[in-house]
């Protein structure tokens, strides 16, 4: 016969585990680069990086976030953070559950380099920010322009990590901080 505090340490866990259900989240998301500007003139080209939930079944709570990007060092280079729109404590999001986005991790080769932007939220999991159906505009990013002739028709590419690609962008739950992993812009838990 189990004594009183077995008992109870039992209905805790049962109950924790019935409350940790009840927030499971789909967490099916979409991202994409939107471009701001290029201005070969000054030499600088700016895109927004977005996401949004894939479909309302699928809207979020944002935890910890990784998005991971390849360009072509011999079009662009010099990735910077120009602004923090959202999920960030720098303003303009100004939002104190989340810290100061940063490109560590961030890479440069020869004829590949990669960005990590990196978010990261503080939270105990309630209060994180939803991301709903709309585009959200996670920050701004600016690259020099290297060379002007390469770009073609205002493009120049620039490729999402998937899971074939390691390694590849992912996203944390904000409710339970599990570990997710990008797979063609829907989410999986790992």
């Amino acid at each position: 016969m189990m004594n009183m505090k077995k008992k109870i340490y039992l209905l805790a866990g049962l109950f924790l585990l019935a409350v940790s259900a009840s927030f499971a989240q789909n967490g099916k998301f979409d991202v994409r680069f939107l471009v701001k500007t290029i201005d070969c003139t000054t030499g600088k080209a700016v895109i927004n990086v977005q996401v949004k939930a894939s479909n309302t079944q699928g809207m979020f709570l944002m935890g910890d976030a990784n998005y991971r990007f390849d360009y072509d060092p011999r079009i662009i280079n010099n990735p910077v953070i120009l602004t923090q729109e959202n999920f960030s404590s720098q303003a303009p999001a100004s939002d104190v559950r989340y810290g100061i986005q940063n490109l560590n991790g961030s890479s440069f080769g020869p004829t590949i380099g990669t960005v990590s932007l990196n978010t990261t939220y503080g939270g105990s999991g309630t209060g994180a920010a939803s991301v709903g159906i709309n585009w959200i505009t996670v920050s701004t990013i600016q690259f020099d322009i290297v060379n002007t002739q390469l770009i073609q028709n205002n493009c120049f590419a620039i490729v999402w990590h998937t899971d074939t690609i390691f390694p590849n962008s992912g996203r944390t739950r904000a409710v339970f901080l599990i570990s997710i992993a990008m797979a063609t812009s829907t989410w999986t838990p790992m």
